[in-house]
């Protein structure tokens, strides 16, 4: 079975839903170390305000409803 051999040939593309899945979440793995990044440059800086908090919340809001409608 493929659980004992080698692992040396791609496994096919994932289809159907859990697909989109893997597409909603390699497309995180591209973006959360730049909103990371900018939401601990903010507080580096001293700009951690209401403005800052309302700007992570909503990208957060958004790429939670990024994943169903997808």
């Amino acid at each position: 079975g493929r659980a004992l051999g080698a692992r040396d040939t791609p496994l096919p593309p994932l289809t159907g839903l859990a697909g989109r899945l893997d597409r909603a979440y390699r497309n995180w793995l591209e973006t959360a170390p730049i909103f990371i990044g900018l939401v601990l440059l903010g507080h580096a800086l001293g700009a951690a305000d209401s403005a800052l908090n309302l700007g992570a919340g909503l990208y957060l809001a958004a790429r939670l409803l990024y994943v169903p409608l997808y």
